[in-house]
């Protein structure tokens, strides 16, 4: 009754299970994510389009390098576009790259070394994934900006 990756969680009885229906829904498309994400920024930033492409287009790339975007992970992403754009004055651009390090990236390099995704290390996906995000920033000045967010780093 629980989704697989949810942890911690008990299934509920057989006789509890009688008195509920489970239904079971596809995963998310791309059109899911493209019809989500511009309702979650209208009207919020000038560049709501471009933001809203970027997320869908990742979407894409990583479904196809095993990287699973929940409906759940693009509404925590654009609401922290949203937030970092309105509260804290990021430029939306900045906001998508420290959003994605947040919600997706971050987790991933946590993984064992020894864990695959879409056959890669999970941190040379990870990697990937960052830099798939930062190319996708066309000004120079905020794609700099945004770099800033790389935490994996060497510190020297």
């Amino acid at each position: 009754m629980n989704p697989g990756g949810d942890f911690g969680k008990k299934e509920l009885s057989p006789a509890l299970q009688n008195r509920f229906t489970e239904i079971w829904c596809p995963p998310p498309e791309s059109e899911d994510f493209e019809r989500l994400t511009t309702d979650l920024l209208r009207g919020h930033l000038t560049e709501e389009r471009m933001i809203a492409d970027v997320i869908v287009d990742f979407a894409k790339w990583g479904s196809e390098h095993n990287i699973r975007l929940s409906l759940r992970d693009v509404t925590a992403w654009c609401s922290f576009i949203r937030n970092a754009s309105e509260q804290c004055s990021i430029k939306p651009q900045v906001g998508l790259a420290h959003g994605v390090r947040l919600i997706l990236l971050d987790g991933m390099e946590l993984m064992s070394g020894n864990s695959l995704i879409g056959g890669f290390p999970s941190s040379d996906i990870s990697k990937l994934a960052w830099e798939r995000i930062i190319d996708s920033i066309a000004d120079p000045d905020v794609r700099a900006q945004a770099r800033e967010a790389d935490f994996t780093k060497q510190l020297t």
